[in-house]
């Protein structure tokens, strides 16, 4: 054989052991995740029976708790429990409705704040006795404390106006104190399914 050959098959080689090597550590990788899933999962079906807690699973990672009324949502890491979002409906005084309801969410965001949006699905009797559907939604960003000064426009045309519009909506049914007592009713169930 000579040494241009050698060399080819070396390279080759060598290739072939780099591919077998990043097959291994992708697959060892994923198992690994799986195992650290497995376990948190262990530990959050444990701490939810203790607390009393029904987990309504939606896929194997995302599973859901109601309680009082509120449907808060959470999914499963690597590394525990996250808090996805809480939804609940919510009423407007003064307004008689036919059918239909308000729902508010709140979801948190990965860069620390949270996404508020409500979903308006009314219809409404006005006080001549018309029906007016209200189908309508919207929503805004801001910080956890749920300030106004917080709110954050975004890209699109008139972004900043939207959500001081939808800031101001969903005041008409609820107040930022049960805005924040939500979310940190939310928190707080996320910390007692990742107790040790």
């Amino acid at each position: 054989m000579n040494m241009k050959k050698i060399k080819k098959v070396f390279a080759l080689m060598i290739a072939a052991i780099i591919c077998i090597f990043i097959v291994l550590f992708f697959y060892i990788h994923r198992e690994t995740a799986k195992l650290q899933e497995a376990q948190v999962k262990a530990k959050l079906l444990f701490n939810a029976s203790k607390k009393d807690y029904y987990l309504e699973f939606e896929n194997e990672k995302a599973f859901c708790i109601e309680k009082d009324n509120v449907k808060y949502s959470f999914y499963i890491t690597t590394s525990g429990v996250c808090f996805d979002e809480c939804e609940f409906e919510v009423r407007e005084k003064g307004v008689i409705v036919k059918n239909g309801e308000v729902s508010l969410i709140i979801r948190q965001k990965d860069d620390g704040n949270v996404l508020v949006r409500y979903d308006d699905m009314r219809v409404v009797i006005r006080d001549d006795g018309t029906e007016e559907g209200m189908y309508c939604g919207g929503y805004f960003i801001c910080n956890k404390d749920f300030e106004e000064s917080s709110i954050e426009g975004s890209a699109i045309i008139d972004g900043y106006q939207k959500a001081l519009d939808a800031y101001t909506w969903i005041k008409k049914f609820t107040t930022l104190e049960e805005l924040k007592e939500q979310y940190n009713k939310a928190l707080a169930i996320c910390e007692q399914l990742n107790a040790t």
